[in-house]
């Protein structure tokens, strides 16, 4: 599978309350779509996840991932595509891809994999 791949590195946002937690749902931008994952760890708990966890895009389409870490050291990997990035606690990564052929990539928290913090893409 062919990826077009880009790491905007820097951080977008240093510190936010629950107010600023992602919607889930895309901005239209000039490269493509913005999609906001949480990376969640509420309240000294151990239910851990993406939210969302399971995405959908069209071959083609540019994303950029906005990475935000809830209170905690969050991951964000997929291996197929050789992306492991790491986000700091309350700050917000940007990850800039474009799928050019179809398929499903399984992505997860290095750090929270064996507590259930996984995901999946699929290009259709």
């Amino acid at each position: 599978m062919i990826v077009a791949l880009t790491v905007l590195i820097g951080t977008v946002m240093a510190c936010g309350s629950d107010a600023d937690a992602p919607s889930n749902t895309g901005e239209v931008v000039e490269t493509g779509k913005i999609v906001k994952i949480l990376n969640k760890d509420p309240a000294m708990s151990t239910k851990y996840g993406f939210d969302p966890k399971d995405l959908t895009f069209d071959v083609g389409e540019t994303i950029t991932f906005r990475l935000t870490a809830q209170a905690e050291l969050h991951n964000f990997t997929i291996d197929e595509l050789n992306i492991d990035m790491d986000i700091e606690p309350r700050e917000t990564e940007d990850l800039e891809m474009t799928f050019n052929e179809a398929g499903e990539y399984r992505f997860y928290c290095l750090f929270h994999e064996e507590n259930g913090m996984e995901g999946t893409i699929t290009i259709k």
